[in-house]
């Protein structure tokens, strides 16, 4: 081979010797580079679970519940500083140890607490999540009720250990305890009211009903003057009034102990209003107050109690009363209204403001010119819960300076009797 022909092999062999070597410096810097970019990804993702793991080591030590985590043999493996501070265990003196030996190993009676009983050991048994109530035993030998928990861990299809998540219910119990408690007492104190208030309107009627005989009495004299039976109307509507205020008494006493009770019978409503409106006209002379009744012909009889149904009325007729001028006139009116019997009271009174409207059919619930009038302020109530006891509804519609119409509506047919 001539010598140049050997020198141009030498040179492209070192040609290509620098050209692998270049692919091979190439290859090198991209395995570098893959390896530092994998290097950085594997430090994020160290960080991240580092960052991760702080994060729910933090979440776990700052939960106000109770967590015990177990193996699948029931060995404790954690507990956070709550659970810690509950059981007056430390988490370094269970783990490794069966917390049911510790904290269960008796019930509050004295008997044993067999781990066949204890929910996370059969959570462990079949992977079924359990809570309930129960009671831990401190390390002090008190013991303390807890709401909880029972979870398992799975990890391919196998039970690898449980989660117990618990909390202290101490003081709702204490409070469950006390609110019975309250209720007793309460009940107890419903009762006397009951019997005190039954009590107070028969030893108040006895004295009244003495008053009306000698007033009764009295008006058969032919001798009395004008005055003296001027004096005696006013003593006969002062014991009426008394009268109603005793039956409201006693209707609001049996509705609040719910020993109410009516007594249906067919009644001519338009009749029974005629009766109201005629025992009426001497407090609508004395009061010089004029009562407009208008029944609509044709009415048919309904079930109602009548002694119950003549007390809704008479307290509409006295609220009214109590708020008519002198020379104005009460309207009151009973009518269809649809499948139902309307009754309508109306007076031309100072009317009621909106914010009021919806206090006055409570109990007590009077308007500050009612209160300055007298009255327990449960008329309208009394209203209310005997007209709801027939099945029907009551109702209001006033507005300042234009008076106030009060109805309610009776079914033909009471659906519902109390």
């Amino acid at each position: 081979m001539a010598l140049d022909d050997l020198i141009s092999a030498v040179i492209a062999d070192l040609e290509a010797i620098r050209a692998q070597r270049d692919r091979i410096y190439q290859r090198q810097r991209e395995v570098e580079e893959a390896l530092a970019e994998r290097t950085q990804d594997l430090v994020r993702r160290t960080q991240q679970l580092l960052t991760q793991k702080q994060l729910t080591d933090l979440i776990l030590n700052s939960a106000g519940e109770g967590i015990y985590g177990t193996d699948e043999q029931d060995r404790a493996v954690f507990l956070n500083p709550a659970g810690e501070k509950m059981v007056g265990y430390s988490a370094a003196e269970l783990i490794g140890r069966c917390a049911h030996d510790v904290v269960h190993h008796i019930h509050p009676d004295g008997t044993p607490f067999p781990v066949e009983e204890c929910d996370l050991h059969r959570t462990l048994q079949d992977g079924l999540p359990r809570s309930g109530e129960s009671e831990l035993v401190r390390r002090d030998g008190t013991f303390l009720p807890i709401e909880y928990v029972a979870t398992a861990i799975e990890r391919g299809g196998k039970i690898v250990g449980g989660v117990f998540v618990f909390r202290d219910i101490s003081q709702r119990r204490e409070l469950t305890q006390t609110l019975v408690e309250q209720h007793r007492k309460l009940s107890e104190l419903e009762a006397l009211r009951s019997k005190l208030c039954a009590t107070v309107v028969h030893d108040l009627r006895a004295p009244l009903m003495t008053v009306r005989g000698y007033v009764e009495l009295l008006e058969d004299t032919d001798k009395l003057s004008p005055a003296l039976k001027d004096y005696l109307q006013q003593i006969e509507l002062a014991v009426a009034r008394q009268e109603r205020l005793l039956d409201d008494l006693m209707v609001f006493s049996r509705a609040e102990s719910g020993c109410l009770a009516l007594h249906l019978q067919s009644c001519d409503l338009g009749e029974l209003l005629h009766e109201v409106a005629k025992a009426f006209q001497p407090q609508m002379q004395a009061a010089n107050v004029e009562l407009d009744l208008k029944v609509d012909p044709g009415l048919p009889a309904i079930p109602l109690d009548e002694g119950r149904i003549e007390q809704v009325v008479t307290n509409l007729i006295s609220n009214a009363l109590k708020f008519t001028p002198a020379g104005q006139r009460i309207a009151v009116s009973v009518g269809m209204h649809g499948e139902e019997i309307r009754v309508e009271v109306a007076d031309p009174g100072p009317g009621i403001a909106t914010d009021e409207l919806p206090h006055l059919f409570q109990p007590f619930g009077q308007l500050a010119e009612g209160e300055r009038r007298g009255g327990f302020g449960l008329g309208l109530y009394i209203a209310k819960t005997l007209v709801e006891a027939h099945g029907g509804a009551i109702g209001v519609e006033s507005e300042p300076g234009h008076g106030a119409r009060f109805w309610f509506h009776l079914p033909l047919a009471v659906p519902v009797t109390r």
